[in-house]
């Protein structure tokens, strides 16, 4: 035997390669389980934030911000790069459609707290439902997670002198009614009701504010926003709990009284889906971590810490048009951040353009080509992501083969989305023909088949506790029950 090669997931690109791979297909999601749906209602998903119909102006669509912030120059793609993203494609993403249907099959109306997340903009303007299956959706909210909703984002904790002073009174009219978060996650959102635009960055001295045409003349159009650079923006979607389920003292989850918000409305009470934020809320990342440039685009330093710093990476250069136009103005800045995005999802996209010719129209497009396009790179930046995100050690010690993998990210690997990710080692044995005579955890392409008789794979495991299948009708286990796993 002359060579060795491993990596991990389905990809041979290099000695320190991953690629994580969906775990379930759409077909297999959408499945009909043949129950009835659990009887419950909106308010047994509810969480905290801004509520529908609350907001004064609409959430503009990302057209709205193209023109000023498309192609400024090849290092800084503000526009291009995030429709490339799954930010933006969050509601044209399949698989988000399959689970949604599976969801409302099994608990009615708890696709509510899927669609608050995918397509805010839908979900604020009042369209989530009942039915909570899509349906009312218009094309507009396919925007997804779009510039406005990220950009009129408040930050949930008011700090004098530091937050925008608009912001109190927000909080306040919040509070007063019994609506402000305790901790982040869900969707709980707290969005400006008016179209006060937000970002990281103060202006240049001498800068004349940037023309954002909001809808109220009378208001500022921008406000500066430190919320921006913190950790606390991204995880007000990405830590996702069930409301339905209360914690027990035994660490184990029962269902919440039906038609009833959650008692507490701590997320931390609920049950866990998704825990990305709080996977990097007890990383070494949270003080800091020198990545070696890794991550980060050109940090001085090379120190990243925040979701910002590794999935925005920093670069010189404008985000706005203006800067092209009057650079003394608005000069370029050091560390403007390229909205990239960049995550653990690859193959979504290769779906996407065939969904969006199919129910959707191309007008609300810069172009099928350019649409494309855009999907192509930002595929491309989670294949380099991924391949970022772990460090691949071997060491042969006669017949012995060890493999140490190190995950260099802020948070668990494989993380996010529990029934499609997961992650395992492909070992492939050629001798010194380079003819191929052994393999380990073989992925076939065509059939997405994966051996796993002979590797071991990472994955998160939910289902149904024994009280629960019981009472739903389900088997007991590991299963494709979004809506209903407390286990």
């Amino acid at each position: 035997m002359r060579q060795v090669f491993v990596w991990l997931g389905s990809r041979r690109l290099g000695a320190a390669v991953i690629l994580l791979l969906m775990g379930a297909g759409v077909s297999a999601l959408a499945m009909k389980t043949g129950q009835s749906p659990v009887p419950t209602t909106i308010d047994d998903f509810f969480v905290a934030g801004t509520q529908p119909d609350m907001l004064v102006d609409e959430i503009q669509t990302s057209l709205n911000c193209t023109i000023c912030h498309g192609i400024i120059s090849q290092d800084i793609l503000i526009a291009p790069n995030w429709s490339g993203s799954m930010m933006a494609q969050a509601a044209r993403d399949p698989l988000f459609y399959a689970c949604l249907t599976v969801a409302n099959q099994d608990a009615t109306d708890s696709g509510d707290i899927c669609i608050r997340c995918h397509t805010p903009k839908g979900w604020l303007e009042g369209r989530s439902g009942p039915p909570t299956d899509g349906s009312l959706l218009i094309d507009d909210d396919r925007d997804g997670v779009s510039c406005h909703v990220c950009h009129r984002m408040v930050d949930p904790v008011y700090q004098p002198g530091i937050s925008p002073p608009a912001d109190e009174e927000i909080l306040n009219s919040l509070s007063a009614m019994d609506l402000l978060p305790t901790r982040p996650g869900s969707g709980s959102f707290i969005i400006d009701p008016y179209d006060r635009r937000r970002g990281p960055f103060d202006f240049p001295l001498g800068a004349e504010e940037p023309p954002h045409f909001p809808k109220n003349p009378d208001l500022p159009n921008f406000l500066f926003s430190p919320f921006h650079r913190t950790s606390g923006l991204c995880a007000v979607c990405h830590d996702v709990s069930n409301p339905a389920y209360e914690r027990q003292p035994d660490g184990s989850y029962s269902p919440f009284p039906l038609d009833t918000p959650h008692e507490t409305g701590d997320p931390y009470d609920m049950f866990p889906v998704e825990r990305t934020y709080s996977e990097w809320l007890h990383s070494e990342y949270v003080v800091g971590v020198d990545a070696g440039g890794r991550f980060g685009g050109n940090l001085p330093d090379g120190v990243v810490s925040t979701c910002q710093d590794c999935h925005m990476p920093k670069y010189d250069g404008n985000a706005c048009a203006q800067g092209q136009i009057n650079p003394i103005a608005f000069p370029p800045r050091p560390d403007t951040p390229a909205h990239d995005f960049a995550g653990g999802n690859t193959w979504v996209r290769d779906a996407i353009p065939e969904l969006v010719a199919e129910l959707w129209p191309l007008d609300a497009f810069p172009g099928e080509e350019a649409f494309s396009a855009n999907l192509q790179a930002g595929q491309d930046r989670s294949i380099q992501m991924l391949e970022l995100s772990a460090t691949l050690a071997t060491e042969q010690d006669e017949t012995r083969l060890s493999i140490r993998v190190t995950n260099e990210t802020g948070h668990k690997l494989p993380t996010g989305y529990p029934e499609g990710r997961r992650m395992w080692l492909n070992v492939q044995f050629f001798d010194a023909d380079e003819y191929l005579i052994a393999e380990r955890g073989t992925y076939t392409q065509l059939t997405a088949t994966l051996t796993t008789v002979d590797t071991t794979v990472y994955e998160v495991h939910l289902g149904l506790d024994a009280t629960v299948a019981a009472a739903v009708g389900l088997p007991e286990g590991v299963g494709f029950h979004f809506a209903l796993n407390n286990k």
